[in-house]
């Protein structure tokens, strides 16, 4: 199967998850669990990581929602896996500062 696909997703303060590290398999990915349990949260944070803007897409009404109630920044990492290796960042801080990146390198949403 050629491609690429999610391989791996990491939450650091992001709405609600202190941290969490989700590994992907290549194919078909069902996220499963009770409400309340965050699975909107995970969609959400890949929209946040690939430069969704508007926060009512992402379910929020102010920018300190998509931060976790003990930080004063979020982070979303999403690796990429397939033909072709990719890792893509964004952190948000509370006064709305972002910061993107883009195999480590610093870029910006419309690079």
């Amino acid at each position: 199967m050629g491609g690429i696909y999610i391989s791996r997703i990491k939450l650091r303060s992001f709405k609600s998850f202190k941290h969490a590290d989700i590994e992907l398999s290549n194919g078909f990915v069902c996220v499963a669990g009770p409400n309340g349990s965050g699975k909107s949260n995970i969609c959400d944070a890949i929209r946040f990581s690939l430069g969704e803007m508007s926060l009512k897409s992402l379910r929020v009404k102010k920018i300190r929602e998509l931060i976790h109630f003990s930080s004063s920044k979020a982070e979303v990492l999403l690796e990429f896996g397939g033909d072709r290796k990719l890792e893509a960042r964004r952190a948000i801080r509370e006064d709305g500062k972002v910061k993107y990146r883009l195999d480590g390198n610093r870029t910006t949403r419309t690079a």
